[in-house]
């Protein structure tokens, strides 16, 4: 285990044959947001951590929203980014980190340059998003998945992770990940937390209704052994809510043109560069 930064890190290379575009839906934005983020706060040191320090403006208690588009852009860069905007990115997030660390009353010890839990976030980034394109557009074949899963590395690396910690293999990543959602806990007051974020009742009142809805579709896609840890129902109903809603995507999807299949992605990617440019700037003048 690592608690120290590392801003030097060469992201793994995107296989040249290999575009994201063709295979990432926009969807995956946002479809399935809160799961993803149930699966990351089981490992005590990601729950914990996120939970006592929240990042500014990021507070996944008072601003849920707002947290859940750093993500996304984080996604965007990371996945769609040049080399350089993935730099300006690591930078930006170890400056952001800095803070994040166990304080003397925490139940477990954590920071947010500990490698071993980068690892965790990026694993579950990675699970979540193959699992809505699959649930979207099928499985892939082999060699796609493959070259899917080595540049879904990025998740990783440009969080901080050493290249050489991403499992070799999606095989290997496959058996390693079911061990560790065996291993997830959550303390009563993560818990408290990811049930209201499934309910949606903390969400603004003028979107509350489609983040209830939004919440509990969420739960159908958390594996069977985490709602339970959760305490969470799944009812024929939901999967048949979950189905009516993946069946109407694919259909928009069907005629959707191409930049319109990877939003919000590509305008995520471009206000990034933007606010980079405009920093830029800033710092010349």
């Amino acid at each position: 285990m690592s608690a120290v930064p590392v801003e030097d890190l060469t992201p793994a290379e995107q296989p040249s044959d290999f575009e994201m575009r063709e295979v990432v839906y926009g969807a995956t934005a946002f479809i399935a947001g809160a799961a993803n983020v149930a699966l990351q706060l089981g490992v005590p040191g990601v729950g914990r951590g996120v939970y006592e320090r929240p990042l500014p403006g990021r507070d996944l208690r008072s601003a849920p929203l707002s947290r859940a588009l750093h993500t996304l852009s984080y996604l965007s860069v990371a996945t769609f980014g040049s080399d350089e905007d993935r730099v300006h990115l690591r930078r930006m997030v170890t400056k952001a980190h800095a803070h994040v660390r166990s304080g003397p009353e925490s139940p477990v010890s954590y920071s947010a340059y500990d490698h071993d839990l980068q690892l965790w976030v990026a694993a579950c980034l990675y699970y979540g998003w193959t699992d809505t394109l699959i649930r979207l557009k099928g499985p892939m074949d082999e060699a796609r998945a493959e070259a899917f899963y080595q540049a879904a590395s990025r998740l990783g690396t440009t969080l901080q992770m050493p290249a050489d910690i991403w499992p070799e293999t999606r095989a290997e990543f496959d058996a390693w990940f079911a061990g560790q959602l065996d291993q997830l806990t959550y303390d009563p007051e993560v818990r408290g937390y990811l049930r209201s974020l499934m309910r949606g009742s903390d969400a603004p009142l003028l979107i509350r209704p489609a983040a209830m809805l939004l919440g509990r579709l969420n739960i159908g896609f958390l594996p069977e052994s985490v709602r339970a840890k959760l305490g969470l129902r799944w009812t024929r109903v939901d999967a048949m809510a979950l189905w009516a809603t993946l069946s109407s995507l694919r259909l928009v999807y069907a005629v959707a043109p191409a930049p319109m299949r990877v939003f919000p992605f590509n305008l995520l990617l471009w206000d990034f560069r933007r606010r980079v440019r405009r920093s830029a700037a800033r710092i010349r003048a």
